[in-house]
C-alpha cells in the first residue's frame, strides 16, 4: 500500500535529462540470443520468438513517437500508515500515480487491487468476511458488502474520469485509447463460484469496443449446481481474456503457449455436466475467437 514506493519506482530521477530509459528490446536482447541459440528450441518456436521481438520493437517505436509528454509524478497527499492509514487518500494516491505513469509512457499497463481483509467500513467489518457471508441468508452483511462495492465503484469512477481528462497525440482521450477492466476473482464469495462472473469494462480501446452496452452471456436455463439458483453458466471466461488481448493488438501467436494449447489460460472444467455444456466453446476456433 506504499504510494511513496510506487512513486519512487516510477518517477525517481524521471526529470534527469542526461540519459534515457533503456529500450525494452535492448534490455531483453541478451536473453533473446540465449533462447534463439538454444538447440532444444524448434524452428517454429524460434520463429515465434523472433516475431514477438519484432512486434515489441514496432510497438515501442510507435509509443515513443506518439508520446512526447514529460514524465512528472503527481503531488501525493499524506495518507498515514498502519492503523491510522486513510484508505481514501491512499487509493487516490495510487490512482494518480497510475494515470501519471500512463500519461508519460512510463508504463502501458497499470494494475490496482483492492480487497482481502482490509477494513473499509467504520463498523470495522472486513470485506473478506462480508463477501463470504453476504447472501440472502444474512441481509445485514449483504448491505455492508454493498457499501464496500459502492466504495470500489467510487474509485473506479475517479480512475476513468482522470483518464478521460488526458488528451493524447491522436486527439482522443486516454480513456478512449484504453480498456479499463474492473473484475473479481469469484462471482459469489460464499461458494467461490466462477460462473456468471460480473465484469465492467470502460474505454473503447481505440475504437475496438462499442461502449454503453450491457451484455448478459449467461444461459439462464442452465444452472451450475442443483439448488443453486444464482450461478448460471455462460460463455468461457477465457474468451473474455482472448478478446482483451486481441483488442490490444495481439495475435494468437503472441500469447498462446503452443499450437497444442490454443486460446489463453486453462480450460479445465471439473464439475459434472460442465464439459458437455462448454464443449461448443472449446474447439480450437472457439478458443481463439473473441466474444460476439
Amino acid at each position: 500500500w506504499s504510494a511513496e514506493s510506487a512513486y519512487n519506482r516510477l518517477f525517481y530521477g524521471a526529470t534527469d535529462t542526461t540519459g534515457k530509459r533503456k529500450k525494452i528490446v535492448d534490455r531483453v536482447f541478451d536473453s533473446y540470443l540465449r533462447i534463439k541459440n538454444n538447440s532444444r528450441l524448434s524452428a517454429d518456436d524460434r520463429q515465434r520468438v523472433e516475431n514477438h521481438l519484432t512486434r515489441l520493437s514496432e510497438l515501442e517505436q510507435r509509443f515513443t513517437t506518439e508520446s512526447q509528454l514529460s514524465c512528472v509524478g503527481p503531488t501525493l497527499q499524506n495518507g498515514g500508515s498502519g492503523p491510522s492509514l486513510d484508505w481514501d487518500i491512499t487509493v487516490k494516491n495510487h490512482i494518480d500515480i497510475a494515470v501519471a505513469a500512463l500519461t508519460c509512457g512510463a508504463t502501458r499497463i497499470a494494475t490496482i487491487m483492492l480487497g482481502g481483509d482490509t477494513p473499509y467500513l467504520s463498523s470495522g467489518s472486513h470485506h473478506l468476511e462480508l463477501a463470504h457471508n453476504a447472501d440472502e441468508a444474512d441481509p445485514a452483511k449483504a448491505a455492508l458488502n454493498l457499501q464496500v462495492n459502492d466504495w470500489y465503484g467510487k474509485w473506479f469512477s475517479y480512475l476513468i474520469t482522470q483518464m478521460d481528462g488526458v488528451v493524447e497525440a491522436n486527439g482522443k482521450t486516454m480513456l478512449d485509447n484504453s480498456i479499463v477492466y474492473w473484475g473479481n476473482e469469484n462471482s459469489n464469495g460464499n461458494s467461490h463460484s466462477i460462473q456468471a462472473m460480473p465484469v465492467l469494462l470502460a474505454g473503447s480501446c481505440g475504437g475496438y469496443f462499442n461502449t454503453g452496452r450491457y451484455i448478459d452471456y449467461r444461459h439462464t436455463s442452465r444452472v451450475k449446481r442443483a439448488g443453486n439458483d444464482v450461478d448460471f453458466m455462460g460463455r468461457s471466461y477465457n474468451q473474455l481474456l482472448v478478446t482483451l488481448l486481441q483488442a490490444m493488438g495481439l495475435a494468437p501467436e503472441d500469447y498462446e503457449v503452443s499450437a497444442a494449447h490454443p486460446g489463453f489460460g486453462s480450460y479445465h472444467v471439473g464439475i459434472a455436466g460442465e464439459v458437455a455444456f462448454y464443449s461448443p466453446y472449446m474447439t480450437v476456433e472457439q478458443k481463439r475467437a473473441v466474444l460476439p
